[in-house]
């Protein structure tokens, strides 16, 4: 295995010819993957670091992608950035070269974002990316709602937002547009949309650190009603760091859901 740090390359050689699953012909695999299934973990884990994997198949178009994330967005997200090589769950042959980006987590608590300049320069390379592909889009919205997704969540996480129904009521009848980014299912136009909307709602979590890394001066209303989001923005610096850069840049307000008739109010007086 070829570990791509910032810093030096460990080569790990493990030879073991009598294995079934040894094939003559060599197999070049990328490890695209975090320590969670969460969908935000394998963003920030792994898929910032995508600016290797861009660089190696230069040379090398073949290179298999592993991950244990089985989810469609990876998928999606990978041809997003133009990346249509096969992607594994396993490695199927011994006889393999192995690259594996410099190991990040955002549960990392002992580590100091601020001056972690490998997970700051990959992060930088990915917001980028976002930003220069963005579509004109002729159509702005004042108003976008991300409902949360009944697919594919990280079952161990997935939460029901109270209200959902009730919420987009109150924005459909104040001119604003519910966006189903599941079954869009087109991550360039996702954030095409929501990057053409001045004021967003969403849940916290994965929808508001992925969908809200690349904004600038919008009013931002995440929803959370058990303050996890503030929990996580005390004890965990990585996603401290990633909740300073969105709030940095715009404005960022906690709603609960539950208290429906002051999200009616909020929504009306915009």
């Amino acid at each position: 295995m070829i570990h791509l740090g910032n810093l030096n390359v460990i080569v790990n050689n493990i030879i073991n010819n009598d294995n079934i699953n040894y094939k003559n012909n060599k197999t070049y695999y990328f490890i695209l993957d975090g320590d969670d299934y969460g969908l935000a973990h394998w963003i920030y884990h792994a898929c910032i670091c995508i600016d290797i994997f861009k660089k190696l198949i230069i040379t090398n178009s073949n290179i298999k992608i592993l991950t244990k994330n089985n989810k469609r967005i990876v998928k999606n997200i990978l041809t997003y950035f133009n990346i249509n090589n096969e992607i594994v769950y396993n490695i199927d042959n011994y006889n393999n070269i192995t690259y594996c980006p410099l190991i990040l987590s955002l549960n990392y608590k002992n580590r100091d974002p601020n001056i972690d300049k490998y997970f700051q320069y990959h992060l930088n390379y990915y917001i980028n990316y976002i930003k220069n592909n963005l579509i004109n889009l002729s159509t702005n919205n004042k108003l976008l709602f991300l409902p949360r997704n009944n697919f594919d969540n990280n079952i161990p996480t997935d939460r029901i937002i109270n209200n959902t129904d009730k919420i987009k009521e109150i924005i459909v009848n104040n001119n604003g547009v519910v966006l189903d980014t599941y079954h869009l299912n087109n991550i360039k136009y996702q954030f095409s949309i929501i990057n053409n909307s001045s004021i967003i709602v969403l849940d916290f979590g994965f929808s508001f650190l992925f969908n809200c890394i690349f904004l600038e001066n919008k009013i931002i209303y995440v929803i959370d009603n058990t303050d996890i989001l503030q929990c996580q923005y005390k004890n965990i610096p990585y996603i401290r760091f990633l909740i300073d850069y969105i709030t940095s840049k715009n404005n960022v307000q906690i709603i609960n859901s539950t208290q429906i008739e002051l999200i009616d109010n909020i929504i009306k007086s915009i």
